[in-house]
């Protein structure tokens, strides 16, 4: 990282009624900041709950550095690792299902009220209900013990 970059410290911004801080995230990959590019880059934090966000930094057209912080969707953040932290993408979204892998079709009964809370968060999370709603799930057989793979 260039020392420029290092200087910059711990930053925490308010993003959407959301704090997305360095200091307290993890911080998971760093892209850029090498002798090309000295002072553009980009490092990719995850918060204490789960949350993805970018630490940002990159000159402007009139030669300017300016630093931000990006918040990301988890389908955002399973974009960014895959191109730039591949390793990593099942740690941080489960066992991904091999080319071809089988798919079965379930049908779930739920009440009107349940489902109307689960469709209301998958658009507010810009996912699709079936992927919100298998990702639910998911977290629900992990905490039970059965690890589950993710389709």
């Amino acid at each position: 990282m260039s020392d420029n970059c290092m200087k910059q410290g711990a930053m925490r911004r308010i993003k959407n009624g959301t704090a997305y801080d360095t200091e307290t995230a993890e911080q998971i990959r760093q892209v850029g900041f090498n002798d090309a590019f000295p002072d553009q880059g980009e490092i990719l934090y995850r918060t204490r709950n789960g949350a993805f966000f970018l630490w940002a930094q990159y000159v402007t057209p009139g030669y300017n550095t300016k630093i931000d912080i990006i918040p990301l969707s988890d389908d955002k953040a399973q974009q960014w690792m895959e191109e730039y932290a591949n390793e990593l993408v099942e740690k941080y979204f489960g066992e991904m299902p091999e080319g071809g892998a089988a798919e079965r079709r379930m049908t779930l009964r739920l009440p009107n009220n349940l489902a109307t809370r689960l469709e209301e968060i998958a658009v507010a999370k810009k996912l699709p209900l079936s992927r919100y709603i298998r990702r639910c799930l998911e977290r629900c057989a992990t905490e039970d013990g059965k690890p589950v793979t993710i389709i």
